[in-house]
């Protein structure tokens, strides 16, 4: 089906600043919305740049979305209040901090539309969950000195982190590792490590073919196609294997997918084509090993004397 732009509307009355006029400009611009089946299963996809200006631009577009949803589908939640505590304890500066902190905004927001319309929410991201969890927990907790925490940032700059640090971090700290290694090491140590098969070797081939295709935004704009080889893509090839199983459920109402823009096309393209989805996905086996990705359900609840939302999962499943 034929990509559709959500039609927007602005809601200021004066002429914002420069930078919130960019701000503005760049929620306009990576707002996207797909619409697509898998086995008679409608999906809408809608692909996000998780800032409040989105939220401002778009909050019909989608609280309409999730009204008429069967499920909603986030990359990260609903409940973030452990990973919320994780990065107040982290050695992050303000800015990444408050980075990050406007991606659990987003996301709580639509957690909560998704809460007051009794809907159930299921997060199927690969760096979620435990693994992902351990390694926050364990950045937030080591010393910057400590070989284990440099480690860890080795992986996070080579494209091994979990999603929030991804997200936030990843080219700060690629570039402060590129300042650190040589290219002729670099390279080096790639050819000599790869033969291994470990995730620090599969990390450095992904940075590697990162360097050489400057930013990329999605699948389908990546000159490397089929070979992008690194956690975002890894990512985009699992959670499609969750839109299948839920494609197979009585669920009434459509799915409605709600993930940052940068995934939309690569998501769409491996829900898709399920064929290739399971030959890509024995390359990533060091990955699965790693993040043993499953699929979380969760529905919401209400106290009875507060009326406060939580969140209960009901299910945990393998993909």
């Amino acid at each position: 089906m034929q990509q559709e732009r959500p039609q927007q509307e602005s809601i200021f009355q004066q002429a914002p600043s420069p930078e919130r006029q960019k701000r503005l400009e760049m929620a306009k611009e990576f707002f996207h919305k797909e619409s697509f089946q898998l086995n008679a299963k409608n999906f809408e996809l809608y692909g996000v740049w998780h800032k409040p200006e989105t939220i401002e631009l778009h909050h019909q577009e989608l609280e309409t979305a999730i009204k008429r949803a069967g499920a909603v589908v986030v990359e990260i939640g609903p409940d973030v209040i452990a990973l919320r505590s994780a990065l107040e304890g982290a050695d992050l500066n303000e800015e990444a901090k408050n980075e990050i902190n406007e991606f659990f905004h987003f996301y709580e927001y639509i957690s909560t539309l998704a809460g007051a319309q009794n809907k159930l929410v299921i997060n199927a991201d690969p760096s979620e969950g435990e693994g992902g969890e351990k390694f926050f927990r364990d950045i937030a907790a080591s010393n910057e000195k400590d070989e284990q925490v440099q480690n860890i940032k080795n992986l996070i700059s080579a494209g091994l982190p979990i999603a929030l640090i991804a997200f936030g971090l990843r080219k700060k700290i690629g570039e402060l590792m590129r300042e650190k290694i040589s290219r002729r090491a670099f390279i080096g140590g790639m050819l000599g490590t790869m033969a291994s098969g470990s995730i620090v070797s599969l990390s450095k081939v992904a940075d590697y073919f990162d360097k050489q295709t400057d930013k990329f935004v999605g699948r389908k704009d990546n000159p490397l196609g089929q070979f992008l080889y690194n956690l975002q893509d890894y990512r985009n090839l699992v959670v499609p294997e969750a839109l299948d199983d839920l494609s197979k459920r009585e669920i009434k109402g459509p799915i409605v997918v709600i993930y940052g823009d940068t995934h939309r096309s690569a998501l769409k393209h491996y829900a898709l084509s399920p064929k290739e989805r399971k030959l890509k996905r024995q390359t990533y086996l060091p990955y699965d090993k790693v993040l043993s990705p499953k699929m979380r359900m969760y529905k919401p609840d209400f106290g009875t004397t507060t009326g406060q939302l939580s969140w209960t999962e009901i299910e945990r499943k393998n993909i």
